[in-house]
């Protein structure tokens, strides 16, 4: 169901902060404690399954007005929203990581035949919030596959890929995933995800709306 999967643009990018599900809600409610009158409401998800838990977040909207907090593993709770452009994790990514002390992951996948400018990206967050490391191949601005890597390798990566012919090859999905699981996250197990808080924000500025077909058609390449 993410990176690509069978509710894109949904779950193309995804956050995962280091802290079981009541740690992370505790965290979230204090970064927006003091957003009166726009501090968003919490509601507890009924399905069990992710696939329908993630159909919470729709319509896709912009500026998102939906994130979902979703237990995953041991350890670990997974952060969706409702973006258009398949998620916006960072803001709550680096300061639940900050506020709890904690790690923090981006991580993301897009393919080439869901959207002219594929990508695969993963940034680790250290305990106060800060980038450790930075890792991205695809099509960005210049239009042409690069690739960049910032910050300190780590153990479970795979450098000798960096210097595969082809830029696309450098950092891909099945090395993502590989990287997640060196981290204690199976992204792709949906068994690994339990239980969900819906976030609601309270933005009432909504530019743009879509469902999921419309969204796929204008991203379409």
């Amino acid at each position: 169901m993410v990176f690509g999967g069978g509710l894109w643009p949904l779950g193309q990018k995804v956050g995962f902060v280091e802290l079981e599900l009541a740690g992370a809600i505790e965290a979230y409610r204090a970064w927006t404690r003091g957003w009166r009158p726009l501090r968003p409401s919490f509601r507890q998800v009924r399905e069990a399954l992710l696939t329908d838990q993630l159909r919470r977040l729709l319509p896709l909207e912009m500026p998102y007005t939906r994130r979902l907090l979703v237990a995953h593993g041991q350890r670990w709770t997974a952060i969706f929203d409702n973006s258009r452009g398949g998620g916006d994790p960072y803001p709550p990514v680096a300061e639940l990581s900050r506020i709890a002390g904690t790690r923090g992951v981006l991580a993301g996948h897009t393919p080439r035949e869901q959207y002219p400018y594929p990508s695969t990206q993963l940034h680790l967050f250290d305990s106060g919030g800060d980038y450790v490391r930075a890792i991205d191949c695809g099509v960005f601005d210049s239009g042409r596959w690069s690739f960049e890597a910032h910050g300190t390798e780590q153990p479970f990566e795979e450098p000798e890929a960096y210097n595969s012919r082809r830029v696309r090859d450098r950092f891909t999905r099945p090395m993502l995933l590989r990287y997640l699981s060196a981290l204690g996250i199976e992204a792709d197990a949906i068994s690994a995800y339990g239980p969900a808080l819906l976030v609601q924000e309270r933005f009432v500025w909504v530019r743009w709306r879509a469902t999921l077909d419309e969204a796929r058609a204008e991203a379409s390449p």
